[in-house]
């Protein structure tokens, strides 16, 4: 099925080719914010990631580190929300012990949501959240994700946002995931950021309506610190979102199969939990960025209001 993909960007607008969709149209930015219109309804904030505790607790998920002290630390300068935001530092070496005595792939320092309602199939949810590149921010090796969505197999995430030198993408591995890694079957990359603007704070608003099909949707809008309003940067409708295979020993457990049947074929999908920090592959540098201000809502409204400064 063709994909309906429009993209807006300040400076650039930028196609995707792996699959054949319609040409992608370039609109005005004036001064209205492209906000949805979700009628009367406002919507409601359901989890709240935003360090105002002064601890770790809202992260039921736990913090994901080889040195949890060292590499994830609540800090008060600079915030861009209230008292508090987090330092999330990945340094050589910093990868992750499993159960099993394995190390994870890649190094990170990364919080995670568990115990919550996670992210399920025809699920519609907006999340919001600060991030602030420092002035030496550099690429990471490979990749330099700062928020993913991650499935419930053993590959990389459905979602995840990319942290290049001064761009940020949108890695999508969605769809038929019964191939990897010699095929993913949604695997596009568009650029929803051409310039990080490194020392400044960057607010995201993210939506993303949860299927493994061609009816999902990701739509996200920024602002840059010193801007009043949210520009729409990207809209992609009529996409898969969610990982599906025909093959049930590539979901990790049985208690998160969930039978779907994708283009005539019997299988299953999975839902997504979110992980938030940095995750980058093996380098031999140091990299440090600031988050603040993560939370998931029901409509575009109940998320933009936490952005009221």
């Amino acid at each position: 099925m063709k994909a309906k993909f429009i993209t807006m960007a300040m400076v650039a607008i930028v196609g995707l080719s792996a699959c054949k969709k319609d040409p992608p149209v370039n609109l005005d930015e004036n001064v209205q914010e492209d906000a949805p219109n979700e009628g009367p309804i406002p919507g409601k904030i359901d989890v709240i990631g935003d360090w105002e505790t002064g601890d770790f607790s809202q992260w039921n998920g736990g913090l994901s580190a080889k040195d949890p002290a060292a590499q994830i630390k609540i800090v008060t300068d600079p915030v861009r929300a209230s008292k508090y935001a987090t330092r999330f530092i990945v340094r050589p070496g910093d990868k992750v012990k499993k159960p099993n005595g394995e190390v994870t792939s890649g190094e990170r320092a990364e919080v995670g949501l568990w115990n919550y309602k996670r992210e399920q199939l025809n699920d519609e949810y907006y999340y919001g959240w600060s991030t602030l590149f420092p002035t030496d921010w550099t690429a990471p090796a490979r990749w330099g994700i700062f928020m993913q969505w991650h499935a419930h197999t053993s590959i990389s995430p459905p979602l995840a946002l990319n942290a290049r030198d001064n761009q940020v993408v949108l890695d999508f591995y969605t769809g038929n995931i019964a191939n990897f890694p010699a095929k993913v079957e949604y695997n596009e990359k568009p650029v929803i950021l051409t310039k990080i603007n490194k020392g400044k704070w960057n607010d995201f608003i993210v939506r993303i309506k949860f299927r493994p099909d061609y009816t999902g949707i990701v739509e996200v809008w920024h602002r840059l610190e010193g801007e009043t309003l949210f520009k729409k940067v990207l809209s992609l409708k009529d996409i898969p979102t969610l990982q599906w295979t025909a093959n049930a020993g590539d979901i990790e457990d049985k208690i998160y199969e969930v039978p779907f049947t994708k283009d005539g074929k019997a299988g299953y999908t999975t839902g997504c939990y979110v992980k938030h920090g940095l995750y980058r592959g093996d380098d031999n540098k140091t990299n440090t960025i600031y988050q603040d201000n993560w939370c998931r809502g029901t409509s575009f409204a109940s998320v933009r209001s936490r952005f009221n400064f």
